[in-house]
């Protein structure tokens, strides 16, 4: 009788939501008793049995020394129990808070030898009280801020209530204005839908900040910024207390502010860009004469015909010709505004084999092979002069970059459809030493070069993403081979279709 006892008094503690402990009173308050329904925290008897799981592992670490301080002081007193709230850390990681009533046993002697608890989750307890005194604050807050508008509506957004001193406040409205009338109408036509949406939300949720503008009384929008909370009245029916205050000042801050944050960003931007544009090409410009130079003195101590020299004469030309049209782009760069707006229709077809045409003689070393596989002989799209400057980059380093004799670049265009939108795409796919995974997208970046040796008489890939994204182009680099970079690349631009 006594066993099936027991097991009833087992079995009714497993459904309740109590959980009982006994601890030994000796080092680390191992559990001598768990009841099962631990389980309600995501451990096992088993964990508490074999010592996987000890006290000071379950109590939140913030509330450890008050928790174990209060024992050892009713420990030393006469009280039989007391009672304690601290959080714990569920096995899943989750905190919950716990009521937990301990009584203190005794031998004979008067030494105690274990502490029996039962442990009540009061989490939801707690977060009611949390909230409970969030309003509470609310609440005091309103009567600090009288000046505010303060307002009571039902869930058809009509105005039940404002406060007294209504005509004091941002709307310029007596009572008799607005109780009874809609609250949607005096909202900004651009602003409804967002309050609209808002004010579901408040419902479904039971708190909400919207910031929108209010049509005051002498036909002025004003900023507001709106904090509500819902509430239930005496019927039970569900209504929304909302505190309106006129943030018009701020916004205007704010977006002055914005505007002088976003000048000095575009200042700064096009003063690294003018740097970048000079230190990357003057120097390979110069370099370039000088290589030229190099080559002529060789040349002549072993050709005798000066008419076999004019290749190089040439040369030299045409670098300080480039050299001509860079500071003639800078200068065009330095009124970049003007520059954003100055694009018209421009064939990228002929740009390509212009570009082409001026960097083929850089490596003569080398043979090149340029072929093509267009879907029209001629593409237009919006840009200006300096996309030659950028489709000649892309191509030196095609060829720069290059350690077979022969490089091969071909040059596809298709149109596509992306996200709706129609595209040109373009690739130049070469037979390069490649771009590892990790530099793809650095080479984008500003500063960035991909050998300390690289030369190249091109803008740098970083400037040349800056004039494409002008163009609302957008460029982006493959490997030829999927998986395999050291095949070479495929260089990726997305030009806007236009219409012809």
């Amino acid at each position: 009788m006594t066993e099936k006892i027991e097991r009833d008094l087992e079995g009714i503690i497993n459904k309740s939501p109590a959980v009982v402990f006994l601890w030994r009173n000796s080092e680390g308050w191992p559990v001598e008793f768990v009841s099962k329904n631990v389980n309600q925290f995501g451990y096992t008897q088993d964990d508490f049995y074999s010592g996987k799981v000890i006290y000071e592992q379950i109590v939140h670490p913030d509330d450890l020394e008050r928790v174990a301080e209060e024992v050892i002081n009713n420990s030393n007193s006469d009280v039989s129990n007391f009672v304690q709230e601290y959080r714990i850390i569920t096995k899943s990681g989750d905190i919950k808070w716990l009521d937990d009533r301990t009584w203190i046993r005794r031998d004979s002697k008067g030494n105690i030898t274990h502490f029996q608890g039962i442990v009540l989750d009061i989490t939801q307890r707690k977060y009611l009280e949390e909230n409970l005194k969030k309003s509470e604050e609310k609440y005091r807050l309103i009567s600090e801020n009288a000046n505010d508008l303060i307002s009571v509506f039902d869930e058809k957004f009509n105005f039940e209530y404002v406060n007294e001193n209504i005509h004091k406040s941002l709307m310029g409205y007596n009572k008799e204005d607005l109780i009874g009338k809609n609250g949607i109408i005096l909202i900004h036509p651009d602003d409804q839908n967002l309050v609209l949406q808002s004010f579901k939300e408040l419902i479904n949720t039971g708190e909400g900040l919207v910031i929108a503008r209010i049509r005051h009384k002498n036909g002025k929008y004003v900023w507001t910024e709106t904090k509500g909370k819902t509430f239930y009245d005496t019927m039970g029916k569900r209504k929304m207390l909302l505190i309106t205050r006129d943030i018009t000042e701020r916004k205007q801050s704010t977006q002055k502010l914005m505007e002088s944050e976003e000048k000095y960003r575009i200042a700064y931007e096009h003063e690294n860009f003018y740097k970048d544009l000079f230190t990357h090409d003057i120097k390979n410009i110069l370099q370039g004469v000088l290589s030229a130079l190099e080559l002529f003195k060789l040349k002549m101590k072993s050709m005798n015909e000066e008419i076999k020299n004019q290749d190089l004469f040439n040369d030299i030309e045409n670098q300080i010709s480039r050299g001509s049209n860079l500071i003639k782009n800078v200068r065009k760069f330095s009124e970049f505004d003007k520059f954003n707006k100055k694009l018209g229709k421009v064939d990228l077809i002929k740009t390509i084999e212009n570009a082409f045409e001026n960097v083929k003689h850089y490596r003569k070393e080398k043979k090149i092979n340029v072929t093509y596989d267009l879907f029209s002989e001629s593409t237009i799209i919006y840009a200006n002069n300096l996309l030659n400057d950028a489709v000649e980059n892309i191509l030196l380093n095609a060829i720069i970059h290059n350690e077979n004799t022969i490089v091969e670049i071909l040059i596809r265009t298709t149109a596509i459809k992306k996200d709706h939108d129609a595209f040109i795409k373009i690739e130049f796919i070469d037979n390069g030493r490649g771009i590892p995974k990790y530099k793809k997208e650095l080479i984008f970046e500003r500063g960035f070069n991909q050998e300390k040796e690289t030369t190249g008489m091109g803008l740098g890939l970083s400037l040349v993403k800056i004039i494409l994204k002008v163009y609302k182009a957008k460029i982006c680099v493959e490997d030829k081979i999927p998986g395999d970079y050291t095949k070479g690349s495929n260089f990726i631009i997305l030009f806007p279709e236009v219409s012809v």
